[in-house]
């Protein structure tokens, strides 16, 4: 197997950045002649949305907090929360999460006693998600979205392609991003098993209808497969922790 010393470091070095960013370009045109010689299928697309409307972002903030309060993401989410780096090879740590000391202690309990996310006035972390929506978009150069077919594991294996190609060409150029991952995949899932179990139909009609707005705002005619915000910051994190890749892998 061919090694790739240049993937391999990028895979390692590679943040999710949640703080402000900077206004920063980044050509697709460059993007995609990077990679025009490497064969595989064209059928996604990357477009940059440079703004998103207060209707979509307050959209957005319900379908953020229905998921954290009544679906499973929170548990999921806290079992990879770690307090330090020491001891462990994955997982996401306090200090790269970068959010505010009260934050941090909420999670913190949320970790220790999963059942107190049940007493969280909806209507509270609506409010303070839809403010984070604003603070996160607005201190960036905007939205990166793929779109394209998204059906079968052929489509998910081209998808999960580009998406790796763009964070390495994201590194490359030193532009930090952060994936709007909730807004954008779990539009794909609306009628899974696990949404059925624990949403209402009314709940997953308005999902369905949110879907729907995001498409026509974004202007986009097939699936939203990601999202990134994306911008330009001087701030390093501590690396992350990760398993150990042989070169094999490579």
């Amino acid at each position: 197997p061919v090694k790739n010393n240049v993937v391999r470091d990028s895979i390692l070095g590679r943040q999710t950045f949640r703080g402000a960013l900077e206004s920063v370009d980044l050509s697709l045109s460059e993007y995609h002649k990077k990679f025009s010689d490497v064969p595989g299928e064209r059928s996604f697309e990357w477009k940059i949305v440079k703004s998103v409307s207060q209707d979509l972002l307050k959209e957005w903030s319900w379908l953020e907090a229905l998921l954290w309060l009544k679906t499973p993401l929170m548990g999921d989410f806290t079992k990879w929360l770690r307090l330090k780096t020491k001891n462990f090879e994955d997982g996401v740590t306090l200090e790269n999460l970068q959010i505010g000391f009260v934050d941090k202690i909420s999670l913190f309990i949320f970790k220790k006693f999963p059942s107190l996310v049940r007493l969280i006035p909806f209507f509270i972390l609506n409010y303070q998600t839809k403010i984070r929506l604003n603070f996160l978009l607005e201190k960036s150069s905007g939205l990166l979205v793929l779109s394209g077919p998204f059906k079968n594991f052929e489509d998910y294996f081209y998808a999960g392609r580009e998406i790796q190609r763009m964070w390495l060409f994201m590194e490359e150029n030193k532009i930090k991003a952060q994936p709007i991952a909730i807004q954008s995949l779990y539009l794909n899932f609306v009628k899974s098993i696990s949404n059925q179990q624990t949403l209402n139909a009314t709940q997953l009609d308005k999902i369905a209808d949110i879907r729907q707005l995001t498409y026509k705002e974004l202007q986009i005619n097939q699936s939203l497969v990601y999202a990134f915000r994306f911008g330009s910051s001087n701030v390093e994190l501590p690396k992350m922790p990760r398993r150990h890749l042989s070169d094999n892998h490579f």
